[in-house]
């Protein structure tokens, strides 16, 4: 008796063998940087974020500070500025928004 042939896989067994693949493939491609009004934007809500956790309270917006780019980290906060609403916040990430490093305090007098 003939041992019998693998069989073909199922068109949808292929479907989704190809489907898997390619949701593989575009997790591991390289995510675009980010433009400075979306680091902008994202900053904020890093900011915000951390100031309500702590202080109970969501002061910045995107614009009150410039997101600069230097050495491939987004830079936005009171470095070289002045405080919002008495905090100071510095907020750095990657490119692509990750990597995320979050200061928020309000300074000693």
């Amino acid at each position: 008796m003939p041992t019998p042939s693998p069989s073909i896989p199922s068109r949808g067994l292929r479907l989704l063998i190809a489907s898997a693949i390619l949701l593989f493939l575009c997790a591991c491609a390289p995510h675009p940087s980010l433009s400075p009004v979306s680091a902008g934007t994202l900053a904020a809500d890093l900011a915000n974020d951390r100031c309500q956790k702590v202080y109970g309270k969501r002061p910045f917006r995107p614009d009150d500070f410039e997101a600069l780019l230097d050495r491939g980290r987004w830079h936005w906060g009171t470095i070289d500025g002045g405080k919002v609403d008495g905090f100071e916040v510095e907020i750095s990430f990657d490119r692509a928004g990750g990597s995320k490093q979050v200061m928020v305090r309000i300074p000693e007098e």
